[in-house]
C-alpha cells in the first residue's frame, strides 16, 4: 500500500510511491493534532506519529535551543525523513510555505516563530514536539513569545485527510479569548486532519456540518442527563470492583527504588481499565467476558492510530465488528443509535465521496471513536486529580471526608445523579484539574467556512476561508494574564465563589442539580471546548468522575510511589505527555493505596 501524495518543488501535488512501511515510524501525523477531549467524546482525536518515537523517552519541554538540538536525534531524523519524502523533500516543504507568504500579504505580516527560526526549522520543531509528546508546552511557549498581548500567531504545519492530499500549510493559532470564542461558535467544521487516523472518519470528526448535526443529535440522547441517571449504578459497580482489586493487591508491584517495601499500583492503568468497562457496559451493553477479554488490547490499539500498523488495525476492526454485530435484543443504547443513523445515511457528500466513506464504514469508525473518547480523557482527568490530591494529604483527607458523608446518605446502589451536586470541594478539585491538566490540551481544530479577522500584535489579520485553526485549551488555561501569577499552580480554592458562568454553583440546591452535568465555559475556561460543537460526552464524564473518585477516596488514602515521586521532584511537567491526543502520564502514575481503616490505626 502506498501513500500517493507529495508536494513537488513547484507546489503542485504529484504521485509519490511511498510504501506503508516507510511511514510506520514517521511523524507524518504530527502537529495536526487535537490531542485532546478533557473528557470528551467530541474531541475527535487527531492524527499523530504513526509509531512511538524513541525521543518520547527524553524529558519534555525545554528552550528552543534544546528543541532544535533534538532535531538531530536519530529517532526524529528517521521519522521526519519519511514525512519529508511524502511531501516531496525538505526543499519542496520550504518552497510551498514560502509561496504562501509571497501570495498572501496578510499572512506575511502575521507574527509567528518562523520569522525568528526560519520556515523549515519551525516546521520541523513542531513535528518533533508532536512526536515527542510535548507539543502542548511548545505551543504555550510560542504563545507567550510570539502571540504577545493578542495571543494569536501563525505556524507552519501540514494538512490533509478526508480525501485531501497531505501538504504543508500555515495554521492560525488562536488564543485570544474573544477570537477563540467567536471562531468556535461560528465555524463548526473540523479540520480535515482528524480523518487521518485509523478511527478517523467518524461523526466527531465529520467535516460536513449538516451530517455532523444529524449524527450528533441522533446519538446525543445516549449521554443525556436522563440516560446518565440510569448509568450511575453501573459506574458504582465497576468502581467497587476496582476497590476489590486494590484490596487484593495482586496487580501491584514492588518498586526497588522506593523508600519502603509497600507495593505500588499503576493507578492510571487501573482507572483507564475501569473507565473503559463502565462506558462499554453503559453504552454498548458489553458483557464481562467481552470487557475482560478486550479492554487491554483495545486500549492499546487505540493508542496506535496508524492506518498502516496492522496489529492495531486488526484489533480495532475486530472490536468494531463484534460491537456492531451485537443482537438487537442485547445491544446497548449507543449501538442502537449508531445503527439507526446508519440506516438513514444520506447520499454521500462530495467530501464523503472523496474519502470513499460508506454507511458501513461510518458505523465502524463511530464505534471506534466512542470506544476511545468514552474513557481516555475521563481516566486521564481522574488520574491527574488523584495525583494532585496525593501531593496534598490534608486536602485529600478533607475531600475524602466530604465524599464519605455523601456516600453514607446514598442508597444501596450508590450515588445517583441527584447526589452529585453535594460535593462542592470535589467539584473545585475537578475544575482545577480540568484547568491545569486539561486532557484535551489542543482544544479543537477547525477549518474556517468564511474569512475572519483576528487580532494580532501586528494589527488585525484577515484569515481566509479554508484556513485551519488551532483553538487551544492548554495555553489559555495556564495564562498568567488570564488567571494571575499563580496560573501554573493547582489551587482548588481559586474556584470559591465563582458563578455558573465559569464553574458550578450549587448554593441553591436542589434547583441547581441540573448543573451536575453542566459544561463549564467562559472566555478563559473551556475544558470541553465550546458550544455548539463541544464535548459530546461531557455530561457522562462529569457524572462518572463524581461517582468513581468519591468511592476511591472514601476507601483509600493515596500516596505517590516511585518512579512517579522522582519524576515529579525532577520536573512536574515531565510526568504528562501528549499521547494519542490526550495529556496523560506516559510512564503510568504510580501510587500506594492504603485502606483508610488501616491507615487510621497507624
Amino acid at each position: 500500500m502506498a501513500l500517493k501524495h507529495s508536494i513537488a518543488a513547484g507546489g503542485e501535488t504529484e504521485p509519490a510511491n511511498i510504501e506503508s512501511e516507510d511511514l510506520e515510524n514517521s511523524s507524518v501525523f504530527i502537529a495536526l493534532r487535537p490531542r485532546s477531549r478533557a473528557m470528551s467524546l467530541d474531541s475527535a482525536l487527531p492524527p499523530q506519529p504513526l509509531a512511538t518515537v524513541g525521543a518520547q523517552h527524553l524529558p519534555s519541554g525545554g528552550s528552543m535551543a534544546t528543541r532544535i538540538a533534538r532535531l538531530e536525534l536519530p529517532q526524529f531524523m528517521n521519522s521526519f525523513e519519511n514525512l519529508s519524502r511524502a511531501l516531496g523533500g525538505e526543499g519542496a516543504i520550504e518552497a510551498a510555505l514560502a509561496r504562501q507568504l509571497a501570495t498572501d500579504k496578510n499572512l506575511a505580516r502575521a507574527p509567528g516563530p518562523h520569522k525568528t527560526y526560519g520556515l523549515l526549522r519551525t516546521f520541523k520543531v513542531l513535528q518533533e514536539a508532536s512526536a515527542h509528546g510535548d507539543e502542548h508546552l511548545l505551543m504555550k511557549q510560542w504563545t507567550e513569545e510570539f502571540g504577545g498581548a493578542s495571543r494569536n500567531f501563525v505556524v507552519p504545519n501540514i494538512t490533509g485527510g478526508w480525501g485531501e492530499p497531505l501538504k504543508p500549510v500555515f495554521w492560525a493559532v488562536v488564543n485570544n479569548p474573544t477570537d477563540h470564542a467567536r471562531l468556535a461558535e461560528r465555524h463548526v467544521r473540523k479540520a480535515p486532519v482528524y480523518g487521518l487516523a485509523s478511527y478517523g472518519k467518524h461523526f466527531l470528526a465529520e467535516v460536513d456540518a449538516t451530517e455532523w448535526q444529524r449524527r450528533r443529535f441522533g446519538a446525543i440522547h445516549t449521554v443525556a442527563t436522563f440516560a446518565i441517571k440510569g448509568y450511575c449504578p453501573i459506574m458504582t459497580d465497576y468502581t467497587e470492583r476496582l476497590v476489590a482489586r486494590l484490596l487484593d493487591g495482586s496487580e501491584s508491584t514492588l518498586m526497588y527504588g522506593a523508600a519502603d517495601p509497600t507495593p505500588a499500583f499503576n493507578m492510571h492503568e487501573l482507572i483507564a481499565d475501569t473507565a473503559f468497562k463502565i462506558a462499554a457496559k453503559a453504552l454498548f451493553n458489553a458483557d464481562d467476558d467481552t470487557l475482560n477479554g478486550w479492554s487491554r488490547k483495545v486500549r492499546w490499539a487505540l493508542q496506535r492510530p496508524s492506518t498502516t500498523l496492522s496489529a492495531s488495525k486488526k484489533i480495532l476492526d475486530e472490536w468494531a465488528d463484534q460491537i456492531g454485530s451485537m443482537p438487537t435484543s442485547s445491544a446497548g443504547p449507543m449501538v442502537e443509535a449508531l445503527r439507526e443513523l446508519a440506516t438513514d445515511f444520506p447520499s454521500p457528500t462530495d467530501a464523503n465521496k472523496k474519502a470513499g466513506r460508506t454507511k458501513e464504514q461510518a458505523q465502524h469508525d463511530d464505534i471506534l471513536i466512542v470506544s476511545l473518547a468514552m474513557h481516555d480523557t475521563t481516566a486521564s482527568t481522574m488520574t491527574s486529580c488523584l495525583m494532585e490530591l496525593a501531593r496534598r494529604p490534608q486536602l485529600q483527607d478533607q475531600v475524602a471526608a466530604e465524599c464519605t458523608r455523601v456516600l453514607a446518605q446514598a442508597g444501596p446502589s450508590g450515588l445517583n445523579y441527584d447526589d452529585l451536586h453535594k460535593m462542592p470541594l470535589l467539584t473545585k478539585c475537578l475544575n482545577e484539574t480540568l484547568r491545569l491538566w486539561n486532557a484535551v490540551s489542543y482544544g479543537t481544530m477547525r477549518q474556517l467556512d468564511d474569512g475572519e479577522t483576528i487580532t494580532t500584535d501586528n494589527g488585525d489579520l484577515f484569515v481566509k476561508r479554508g484556513t485551519n485553526c488551532y483553538l487551544q485549551n492548554f495555553s489559555n488555561h495556564r495564562s498568567k494574564e488570564l488567571w494571575g501569577p499563580d496560573a501554573e499552580e493547582w489551587k482548588p480554592e481559586r474556584w470559591s465563589g465563582f458563578s455558573d458562568k465559569e464553574s458550578f454553583n450549587f448554593s441553591n440546591a436542589p434547583d441547581d442539580i441540573v448543573f451536575s452535568g453542566k459544561n463549564p465555559q467562559s472566555l478563559r475556561f473551556h475544558p470541553f471546548t465550546r458550544a455548539p460543537r463541544d464535548c459530546f460526552g461531557k455530561n457522562f464524564a462529569q457524572a462518572e468522575m463524581r461517582v468513581v473518585l468519591p468511592v476511591l477516596l472514601s476507601k483509600f488514602r493515596f500516596r505517590l510511589a516511585e518512579p512517579t515521586v522522582s519524576q515529579i521532584a525532577a520536573d512536574p511537567e515531565g510526568v504528562m505527555f501528549m499521547l494519542s491526543g490526550i495529556l496523560k502520564p506516559r510512564d503510568g502514575l504510580w501510587m500506594h493505596a492504603e485502606p483508610r481503616q488501616t491507615a487510621a490505626k497507624l
